[in-house]
């Protein structure tokens, strides 16, 4: 019974550094939501935010229509080295690159077509940067 309840706890632990991990991430995200705002762009309602460390990559894949402008507002914490950015098309084509390394990246497209787009966000490697931290990486779009 004892290792139940001991496991429970630790159970208990890890979720509860999980939702302040995640309410970090969305701390963060809201940076890149008053970028976009002042803008005029206005935010498509999903806000996607999650810890990555050093080379960690991720594809978000979106719908975008003709007749409508885009901006992506791409960023990460400092406590990673930097991110790049590329948008492609479904057959992985690439349509925008941001091969510059920053924490943060300003994207607009518009599409000649209706598509479904991939957003690879890929988080660089660096000897330099000795730091092994996760950090937040959030990816914001808005339309006009």
């Amino acid at each position: 019974m004892r290792v139940f309840v001991a496991f429970l706890m630790i159970i208990s632990f890890a979720l509860t550094l999980s939702a302040q991990e995640n309410a970090s991430c969305r701390d963060f995200t809201q940076g890149s939501v008053e970028i976009l705002t002042e803008s005029d762009f206005l935010p498509d309602g999903r806000f996607n935010s999650v810890r990555l460390s050093q080379g960690d990559k991720i594809e978000i894949y979106k719908p975008f229509y003709r007749g409508r402008s885009y901006m992506l507002i791409i960023s990460s914490e400092l406590t990673l080295p930097g991110i790049v950015v590329e948008v492609k098309d479904i057959s992985r084509r690439v349509i925008l690159s941001s091969m510059e390394i920053s924490s943060l990246h300003e994207l607009v497209y518009s599409p000649e077509k209706n598509e479904n787009l991939i957003i690879a966000v890929e988080v660089v490697k660096s000897e330099e940067f000795e730091s092994t931290e996760q950090g937040c990486v959030s990816v914001v779009i808005g339309f006009q």
